[in-house]
């Protein structure tokens, strides 16, 4: 078995994952409106059949920065690391908070979204 190689501090990981459209209710100062929203992920519809399908409505990225890699004595190498997303639209958003993971659970993570989904063919959603 070939040793795979060490993640290094400030490595930045992108890659692609799905997002769907969320009706979100927001407030102008005045009054409140709604509007769509992307939201990283899928939502689950049910097929002819009965089973479900995960369904995305467009595919954007998940952004993985590693802040610093710690390997504390007898126990399992740590990666610490922060995490963002890019709509498919291209804007970046989430907060910057300190994630840790273990260095195999971390190359999970940068393998990309895990699940099998599907893209719906029409973009024009509308409140």
């Amino acid at each position: 078995m070939s040793k795979l190689p060490p993640f290094l501090e400030k490595q930045v990981f992108e890659f692609s994952y799905p997002f769907f459209h969320e009706e979100v209710e927001l407030f102008d100062g005045e009054s409140t409106y709604k509007t769509l929203s992307w939201r990283p992920g899928v939502r689950h519809e049910l097929t002819a059949y009965g089973d479900p399908l995960a369904v995305a409505d467009g595919v954007g990225s998940q952004i993985v920065t590693v802040v610093s890699v710690h390997k504390p004595g007898k126990f399992p190498e740590r990666v610490f690391f922060t995490r963002q997303w890019k709509n498919p639209e291209g804007k970046v958003f989430g907060k910057t908070k300190l994630r840790v993971k273990t260095s195999p659970d971390f190359r999970k993570l940068v393998a990309g979204y895990g699940f099998k989904f599907e893209v719906t063919q029409d973009q024009t959603l509308s409140v």
